[in-house]
């Protein structure tokens, strides 16, 4: 009984792995995990609190793993998502009568398109300070970077497609502040750790020069004796 309870965890945790990447690289993966977990919930009304959530997570993940079969790839989502940002930004801007009407339609075009389109630039950003990581602190620091920086982008693309509920300004708004929700959890990176570390030892060194200055300028007052 628990060796089947055991492997069957095991599998979730397996399924679950293979469809992240889905969740942080397309369109429609991480509104689908929120909107698969809404509906679950809903449906088990009456039932226990554990049991509803338990319904809601099964319920996210199915929808997700159908909507990983019929995006094509991972791939093929990220190339789609760029192509169909471009088009609704495009088509945004055009169809305002005003200055202000463009930005807000192009501004609706990109959040139709979180967070393929935020989280590839944010992993982008996010190569130097694992490379870094790796060549700086070995392979623990590296893997630590990864995690962090998948857990950010796993919290931003939830926060886009919960605040995508309520329209794709709401999609902008949801993403930024999942991404930094989730970052404060994760804590500084690699990088941001260093930088603290260097601006340390420079204030130290600093300090030590001005009171070896001080000295100085006290023993030639009293003659060498300071």
């Amino acid at each position: 009984m628990a060796v089947n309870a055991i492997g069957k965890g095991l599998g979730y945790i397996w399924r679950g792995a293979k469809a992240t990447p889905h969740i942080l690289f397309s369109e429609g993966g991480a509104t689908a995990l929120v909107n698969g977990t809404k509906t679950a919930f809903q449906a088990s009304k009456g039932a226990s609190t554990g049991s509803r959530i338990w319904q809601a997570i099964k319920g996210g993940g199915k929808a997700l793993e159908t909507s990983k079969a019929a995006s094509g790839g991972i791939f093929k989502s990220i190339g789609s998502g760029f192509k169909a940002t471009g088009a609704a930004i495009t088509a945004g801007w055009k169809g305002g009568t005003s200055i202000g009407g463009k930005i807000l339609g192009a501004a609706k075009g990109l959040g139709k398109a979180v967070p393929v389109v935020g989280n590839v630039l944010a992993v982008a950003c996010a190569v130097p300070t694992i490379c870094s990581a790796f060549a700086n602190g070995g392979f623990g620091e590296g893997m630590k970077e990864i995690g962090k920086e998948g857990a950010k982008l796993g919290g931003a693309a939830i926060g886009g497609a919960i605040g995508g509920l309520l329209g794709p300004i709401g999609a902008i708004v949801g993403y930024g502040v999942g991404y930094l929700l989730t970052s404060a959890f994760t804590g500084k990176t690699y990088s941001e750790r260093q930088q603290a570390k260097e601006e340390i030892y420079a204030n130290m060194n600093a300090e030590y020069e001005w009171k070896t200055q001080q000295q100085d300028s006290l023993k030639q007052i009293f003659g060498g004796k300071a």
